[in-house]
C-alpha cells in the first residue's frame, strides 16, 4: 500500500515522500496514531548521520491494520500497539512482532510511547532502590517523569525530584515525589542534606544530559556505596568528578537500551508496565505537530520554547 513518509533528505531539511509499505514475515503493519520526537534524533537532524536520505522516527504507536505471515494470535487486527519501531513518521509503519507491545483495551492513555517506556523500564530495573532508601532524580523532563512513575514507592523513605521548572516539579509531586527541589532557587545539596537528615541519596538517577545536571547528581550521593544511574543522552563529552565517585565508592550504571541483551523479554516487561497504568504520558505532551508540518516540528524541537516538555507527530 502507499504511505506518506517523512524523509530527512539533508541536515535540517525534511520532505514528505510517498512509499510502498506492507508487512514482511513476522511483522505487523501499523496505522500511525502518533510518534514521539526524541533527543537521540538530534545528531541525524544536525547532520551527524553518515548517509542521507533517511527516515527517522522510533517512538510510534497506532492500530494494527495487517499481519505478515508467521505473526501469532497474540496480536489481532485492530489492536492498539506500540513498541520498538522505526520509520514511524509515516501514515503506516511496520514493526517486528517480537518488539510489539499490545495495549489492553482498558488503558486510557492516548500517547503510547513504547520505545521511551522501554528505555525507562531499563532505568527502573537498574536503579532498584531497596526498602528505606532515599531516591533522588535530577532532571524531570519526560524521561525523568516516567522514571519517577516507575520508581516511586511507599517502601522508600524519600523520593526527591530536582529540576529548575516549577511545572515539571508539580507533575513530579503528582507522580509520587515526597519532596521537590528547584535547583534554580536553592542549593540542591543543602536541600537534600536537610530532607535526608544528613544521609543524602542512596540512589540518584541523572536525567538532564548536561554537565551541570551530572555535577548535581554526583554531589547528592551518600558517602558510602551509593548508586548513580545515568539515564540521559549526552550530545558531547563532559567532565565528571571521579575523585568524588571514587571517594564514595559509587556504583555507576549507564542504563541505556544496550544494558539488556534480551530485548524481547524487555518488551514483555514494558508491556506489563503500560497495561498496569504505571506510565502516564498524555499530560506531558505539550506540542503536537501534523506529519506534513514535521519540518517546523523539528525546528521547534531544536529551539524549544519555555513551555516545551514533549512533542509528538500525528497523522
Amino acid at each position: 500500500m502507499k504511505s506518506r513518509q517523512a524523509v530527512l533528505v539533508e541536515p535540517r531539511r525534511f520532505e514528505i515522500r510517498e512509499t510502498d509499505i506492507g508487512p514482511a514475515d513476522n511483522e505487523v503493519l501499523v496505522r500511525m496514531q502518533g510518534c514521539g520526537m526524541c533527543t537521540s534524533e538530534f545528531p541525524e537532524w544536525l547532520g551527524m548521520h553518515p548517509a542521507y536520505p533517511m527516515a527517522p522516527g522510533h517512538e510510534g504507536w497506532g492500530v494494527v491494520e495487517d499481519k505478515g505471515k508467521g505473526v501469532s494470535e497474540r496480536i489481532s487486527i485492530g489492536d492498539r500497539v506500540t513498541g520498538l519501531g522505526q520509520h514511524c513518521y509515516s501514515d503506516y509503519f511496520t514493526q517486528s512482532e517480537d518488539y510489539t507491545m499490545v495495549v489492553d483495551q482498558h488503558v486510557e492513555q492516548e500517547c503510547l510511547l513504547g520505545e521511551p517506556f522501554y528505555c525507562v523500564h531499563n532505568v527502573v530495573r537498574a536503579a532498584h532502590p531497596v526498602v528505606g532508601d532515599s531516591l533522588a532524580l535530577v532532571g524531570m523532563g519526560p524521561m525523568g517523569q516516567w522514571a519517577l512513575q516507575g520508581l516511586a514507592s511507599r517502601t522508600l523513605q524519600h523520593v526527591i525530584a530536582v529540576d529548575v521548572d516549577e511545572t515539571k516539579l508539580a507533575f513530579a509531586r503528582d507522580a509520587g515525589a515526597t519532596h521537590t527541589v528547584n535547583s534554580a532557587k536553592e542549593d540542591p545539596v543543602d536541600a537534600v542534606l536537610e530532607i535526608t537528615g544528613g544521609r543524602m541519596a542512596d540512589v540518584v538517577v541523572e536525567g538532564t544530559g548536561i554537565k551541570a545536571g551530572m555535577d548535581t547528581a554526583v554531589r547528592l550521593l551518600r558517602r558510602s556505596n551509593p548508586k548513580l544511574v545515568v539515564m540521559s543522552f549526552f550530545k558531547a563529552p563532559i567532565e565528571v568528578d571521579m575523585t568524588r565517585l571514587c571517594g564514595v565508592a559509587a556504583e555507576i550504571i549507564v542504563a541505556h537500551p544496550g544494558i539488556r541483551k534480551d530485548r524481547v523479554d524487555g518488551c514483555r516487561r514494558t508491556e506489563v508496565l503500560i497495561n498496569n497504568a504505571v506510565f502516564r504520558a498524555d499530560h506531558l505532551v505539550s506540542h503536537r505537530f501534523r506529519l506534513e508540518d514535521i519540518q517546523g516540528a523539528f525546528e521547534t524541537f531544536e529551539n524549544r520554547p519555555p513551555d516545551y516538555i514533549k512533542g509528538v507527530v500525528v497523522p
